[in-house]
């Protein structure tokens, strides 16, 4: 729930930035998109033309291999697509370089000292190759069979592009292929088709079978998961409710101790008051003085006896 609420908050506020920032910052933050939440913000993302924005999304699902749901896949496909589309220009950047040169700095954490070639992965494009990879291997259709391709080209695995093709071309013996260049471009001289419509009515077919498919699952599954949140809140909400009843018992039991406790040393004082006056106008016996004890006469030291008998001539 705290994933899907503060996701879906900054989606209706438009702060993207910090969508992203706690979305890809993983360790800090831990927030894992759901099925739910993935399609909520890829159509958002589509019918906004931010392609750009979906692609993060679609690459934040990559990296997680979480393309099991079926509109998840769909929507994603038809992202990287027009992201593709949209794209004027397409460079891929060489990884960035490692000096020679060892510098110790402080860093949060020590990342992996090898490349594991997925979370690893140093730009978009690369991004989008794996992603492309990843979702158009779910299809069996001419179109998805070229993204696959194109996808293995921007993840840079062209033996595996070349291994796609030499295995397609061996299927169908590239009779298929040719009779299909031959309608399309048919078509295309014709005027009734554009080349790009092409692709896009193929994709926004996929996207279509896939909502008609599992739309009404996914709704239902969701409202089930917000009936257990509910259920979970009121649960919640109750325990809570019943722990500030118990504190407030004990904090009147408390207060209703030390009242007692000044009241009972309030009678104490004045019965021990009482007491006090009863003895004292009692008259006290002191005892009779039988003997009289003298104190011994002072004898002073053998020195001083001297002075002071010659200090008692003097005087006389």
């Amino acid at each position: 729930s705290t994933c899907h609420a503060l996701m879906r908050t900054l989606k209706e506020q438009g702060d993207y930035e910090r969508l992203f920032k706690i979305l890809e910052d993983k360790i800090n933050y831990g927030i894992f998109l759901d099925d739910y939440t993935c399609n909520l913000l890829l159509d958002h993302f589509i019918h906004n033309n931010l392609y750009k924005e979906a692609l993060r999304i679609v690459s934040d699902i990559m990296l997680q291999e979480n393309f099991d749901h079926v509109i998840t896949r769909s929507l994603s496909y038809y992202a990287c697509h027009q992201y593709i589309k949209n794209l004027p220009d397409i460079k891929i950047n060489a990884p960035p370089k490692v000096p020679d040169v060892s510098v110790c700095q402080k860093v949060p954490y020590i990342e992996n000292p090898w490349y594991d070639d997925h979370f690893d992965l140093y730009s978009d494009i690369l991004k989008l190759g794996k992603s492309l990879v990843m979702l158009a291997g779910s299809y069996a259709d001419v179109v998805s069979r070229g993204y696959l391709v194109i996808g293995y080209l921007l993840y840079q695995k062209v033996d595996k592009a070349l291994q796609v093709l030499k295995c397609y071309k061996e299927k169908h013996d590239g009779l298929m292929l040719l009779e299909y260049h031959a309608v399309k471009n048919c078509l295309v001289n014709k005027g009734l088709v554009q080349k790009e419509d092409i692709i896009d009515k193929t994709l926004d077919q996929i996207v279509r079978d896939s909502i008609s498919s599992e739309e009404n699952n996914l709704i239902q599954n969701q409202k089930n998961i917000y009936d257990t949140w509910n259920k979970e809140r009121n649960r919640l909400i109750e325990d809570r409710e019943r722990q500030l009843k118990i504190k407030l018992k004990k904090d009147e039991i408390a207060k209703k101790l030390i009242d007692l406790t000044q009241k009972e040393e309030k009678l104490r004082f004045y019965e021990e008051k009482t007491n006090m006056e009863l003895k004292i106008s009692e008259q006290p016996e002191f005892p009779k003085i039988k003997d009289v004890v003298l104190e011994e006469q002072f004898v002073a030291p053998p020195g001083e006896r001297k002075s002071m008998e010659g200090g008692k001539k003097k005087s006389r």
